[in-house]
């Protein structure tokens, strides 16, 4: 059979065909993300909407049926919690009952303090870096019943910074999306673990329990209560030790201490291994600092985010204490840079991380 020759417009033309085909994709590639950056600026929850300054006359049209929800927008994760509490609330036939109360833009008015101050609240609950920041205001005058901090380490020098601005106990507890309440803050500070609802796995990095008393590299978690998707040895990065050994309020389940994430140790060059609350502790004594943010972009660069008056000054303060630090433990030859960012949360889960490494964010120049 004799071999025909293709000819070269035909090579040209699917070239064409691949190159619109390959535009056509990137363009629903943009508009998908489009969508959902639209997406998540309503909740799921939203079927009535009321802005904040309308809260006083809305509040006429709640009765004994009505569920209030005080949410904000823009934010990946409270959406998606937003989506699974749709869908409870549609099985019950409750979704025409909900009210939420969007308060996205009001968070950053100067109103909001005063606001807050007349609305007085029993119980206050929030990100122990967000209560932080908003016990720094002199004329806030709430007074609490109680602070319920998570989805961070509750740090000593924070607990007893908001126990000293609201006066009241400050309590903390361990979660996770996956299993939920892992462990509760008794009155003692010992965080029990809720047995009957979760297992959690103290083990090493290669699974293998370790004894209590020993701090773990990480943790695997078994669901009890989940029965629609299963979690079962799930792996979460969180060092915890696990105690046994009573505790003077009573509860005889065993008790956990958290230390922080696996993944958020810093690591330097000759395998040296820093901790996140070395650099909090060194960062926090510095008065001058109203807050900071330490990210590690590489083995030898680290970038440090201030917020305070004479930034420049307090840097060299700062820089000066960090790098002494690092060479009591052997690291030489580390630069730390000051970072013309603000110290910022997390856009996917909302969380403020103090010290942490990312060696795929570009260097801020």
């Amino acid at each position: 059979m004799e071999k025909r020759d293709v000819p070269k417009k035909n090579y040209i033309i699917l070239v064409g065909v691949i190159v619109l085909i390959l535009m056509a994709c990137f363009a629903a590639y943009n508009i998908y993300n489009i969508y959902q950056e639209n997406m998540i600026k309503t909740s799921p929850l939203a079927e009535t909407v009321i802005l904040y300054d309308d809260l006083k006359n809305a509040t006429t049209e709640i009765n004994a049926d009505t569920f209030l929800v005080i949410s904000y927008v823009e934010d990946q994760k409270v959406y998606n919690n937003e989506k699974e509490i749709r869908k409870m609330l549609t099985k019950k036939d409750l979704l025409g009952n909900v009210m939420y109360l969007n308060v996205t833009d009001y968070m950053m008015q100067d109103g909001f303090i005063k606001e807050l101050n007349e609305f007085n609240p029993s119980m206050l609950s929030g990100y122990p870096s967000n209560l932080s920041l908003l016990s720094n205001y002199a004329e806030l005058t709430i007074k609490p019943d109680v602070v319920i901090t998570g989805g961070e380490l509750l740090s000593d020098e924070v607990r007893e910074k908001l126990r000293n601005k609201f006066n009241c106990y400050v309590q903390t507890h361990y979660s996770c999306t996956e299993a939920g309440e892992i462990a509760c803050e008794c009155s003692c500070g010992h965080l029990h673990i809720n047995e009957d609802w979760v297992i959690v796995e103290a083990v090493d990095k290669d699974n293998n329990p370790v004894g209590t008393g020993v701090l773990s590299d990480k943790i695997l978690i078994t669901n009890l209560s989940n029965y629609i998707q299963p979690f079962i040895r799930y792996e979460l990065s969180d060092r915890v030790i696990i105690h046994d050994e009573g505790c003077s309020c009573g509860k005889k389940s065993r008790w956990l201490e958290v230390e922080g994430r696996t993944d958020d140790i810093l690591e330097f060059e000759n395998g040296v291994l820093v901790a996140p609350m070395s650099f909090y502790k060194i960062l926090s004594d510095i008065k001058q600092i109203i807050r900071f943010q330490l990210v590690q972009k590489s083995f030898k660069i680290l970038e440090l985010r201030l917020t305070c008056e004479y930034k420049d000054e307090v840097f060299v303060i700062a820089r000066d204490k960090i790098i002494a630090y690092l060479n009591s433990k052997g690291v030489n030859d580390v630069l730390v840079m000051l970072s013309n960012e603000e110290p910022k949360t997390n856009k996917e889960s909302g969380k403020f991380n103090h010290v942490y490494k990312d060696f795929n964010e570009k260097v801020d120049e």
